[in-house]
């Protein structure tokens, strides 16, 4: 499984909150165009060490009721991304370049602590992926 490096209190308006869309740089995979649909793409999201106090207001006004503790440095849940275009002005939290659609989320009621990022998608550590596994398979029951 690959993953995604967010600092916070970004990865967290993600995985718990009403961020809609990931707003990035780049866009995954090969192709050119502004518009690529893709089979929906599974990643955790891992909450880096930084965080984003310059941001940090202007998301609470988006998001009222975030939470003031944010975990650093762990994987928080698993988002799907549904498609990746350039712009997205049907939502408040698009400012791209790239905009990468959210679908489903499986947020993790306990974040998986002690894990170390990277730029870009990087491939998850196996036995994060089998914790991950197991802590999604619980959340479902």
């Amino acid at each position: 499984m690959r993953a995604l490096t967010l600092w916070q209190p970004w990865g967290t308006a993600l995985v718990y909150g009403p961020k809609d869309v990931e707003n990035r740089p780049w866009r995954p995979g090969p192709g050119k165009g502004n518009v690529k649909l893709i089979r929906p793409m599974r990643l955790a999201i891992h909450a880096g060490k930084k965080f984003d106090a310059d941001s940090e207001p202007g998301i609470r006004e988006l998001w009222p009721e975030m939470p003031t503790e944010h975990a650093q440095g762990a994987i928080l849940g698993v988002v799907e991304f549904t498609a990746f275009m350039r712009g997205w002005p049907r939502s408040r939290w698009a400012f791209g370049p790239w905009c990468w659609l959210r679908g489903r989320t499986w947020p993790l009621s306990s974040p998986i602590p002690n894990v170390k990022g990277a730029l870009g998608l990087w491939k998850l550590p196996l036995p994060v992926v089998d914790q991950l596994q197991v802590l999604l398979l619980e959340a479902e029951e």
